[in-house]
């Protein structure tokens, strides 16, 4: 866009329509004009990126506790308000994959949305951006690892707390 308007303002400053100080003014104000508007889209992009929208959606259950967790060392099953989904200790949350997932999805569905991918694809972009533990024992990768949760070995999604909790 700014070649082409660069090409515009050389067009009118030599048919005499524009001063050559004035091209050069509207072509700093074009520039100006494009790099905000390309900061404006690069925030839409970030925002749209299924990691983030995961983020934001379980964040905003976990607020409003229509999902929950339990801290890794209670035995406690009682019964809560939500949808329960996994575990938390000081460091990371414990997440059944599945489940998370498609309360994710309810959730998003809830609101008029649809989530933009697969369960598989979604751990991809998290394991992508650092954001989950993930299993690499040099021969195969898996985004879910195995974790002893009150002497019982479970696969679960390991993500990092301080990517939930803001």
């Amino acid at each position: 866009l700014q070649i082409g308007f660069a090409a515009f303002v050389r067009f009118a400053v030599e048919s005499g329509a524009l001063s050559s100080e004035k091209g050069d003014e509207l072509s700093g104000e074009c520039w100006t004009i494009l790099n905000k508007l390309a900061a404006d889209q690069s925030r839409v992009v970030a925002e749209d990126r299924p990691a983030n929208k995961f983020l934001e959606a379980l964040r905003d259950m976990l607020t409003a506790k229509t999902v929950w967790v339990r801290h890794s060392s209670e035995m406690d099953s009682a019964n809560r308000d939500g949808a329960f989904i996994g575990w938390e200790d000081s460091e990371n949350y414990l997440l059944i994959p599945g489940e998370t997932y498609r309360q994710v999805c309810k959730f998003v569905q809830a609101q008029g949305g649809r989530f933009p991918v697969g369960e598989r694809r979604l751990w991809s972009h998290l394991a992508a951006e650092g954001l989950i533990e993930v299993f690499n024992d040099g021969s195969r990768i898996n985004n879910t690892i195995l974790r002893s949760i009150n002497g019982e070995r479970r696969r679960v999604l390991c993500i990092k707390r301080s990517a939930v909790e803001l």
